[in-house]
């Protein structure tokens, strides 16, 4: 069995793990899997190509962004969070916070700036789930405390430098619910609040880069608190 055969068996597993249906595709062919992918695609207005790759299954989690959006009706001021490190040697997961503004607190938690561009975490938005899943991990490290959240792909988001935790393990929890307060990494001293967000692949049972699942995922709602 192929890379995209499996794939697209997974996601019809995915399937009847969401909707808690049984399918006769689950016991077909590889082809009729295929086919199950393409009929989902088609009625959810993606690509028809029989492919299950991220976009397909980002569109059956409903994946949104880990972090909210901020509002503050008073300036008025909307903002989405952005990436502002990505996956490298070294630093296997994505940084996520929000661009920096002349308004912003700028305390060496709130506010940053390097390599010519501003960053900032502006107080309120919380660390959230980005789709549906059960907590695996709930703890804290030398780096913070740390959130696991499994999906009904079998894979995991992980999330960490969380001041505090506002789930336990075995937990289900839905799409949006607050899983931590952001925080920054305690070993270098006060620094940017930000998250550090990846993935563990159910093929690769390693940490896998999750910019592609961001480019697709939808921002989260701002929450005025």
């Amino acid at each position: 069995m192929n890379l995209w055969d499996r794939r697209a068996r997974l996601f019809v597993e995915s399937w009847i793990r969401k909707f808690g249906k049984l399918t006769q595709f689950l016991y077909f062919s590889d082809r009729k899997c295929r086919e199950f992918v393409r009929q989902y695609q088609r009625e959810h207005g993606l690509v028809a190509d029989g492919l299950a790759g991220v976009r397909t299954f980002a569109h059956i989690l409903d994946l949104h962004w880990p972090v909210e959006s901020y509002h503050d009706p008073a300036v008025p001021d909307v903002r989405h969070p952005i990436v502002s490190r990505g996956f490298v040697p070294g630093h296997d997961g994505l940084d996520i916070d929000f661009e920096g503004l002349p308004h912003d607190d700028k305390s060496p938690e709130r506010y940053s700036y390097e390599g010519g561009r501003a960053y900032a975490f502006p107080e309120g938005p919380m660390i959230v789930a980005p789709c549906d899943g059960v907590i695996t991990a709930a703890k804290r490290i030398r780096t913070g405390y740390l959130c696991y959240l499994g999906d009904v792909t079998g894979g995991k988001w992980l999330h960490f430098h969380g001041s505090d935790l506002r789930v336990k393990v075995g937990q289900h929890v839905s799409r949006g619910a607050e899983l931590m307060t952001p925080g920054y990494d305690p070993r270098w001293g006060p620094n940017l609040i930000h998250l550090h967000w990846s993935r563990v692949d159910p093929f690769a049972k390693s940490r896998v880069d999750p910019r592609p699942w961001i480019e697709v995922a939808k921002f989260a709602p701002a929450v005025v608190r």
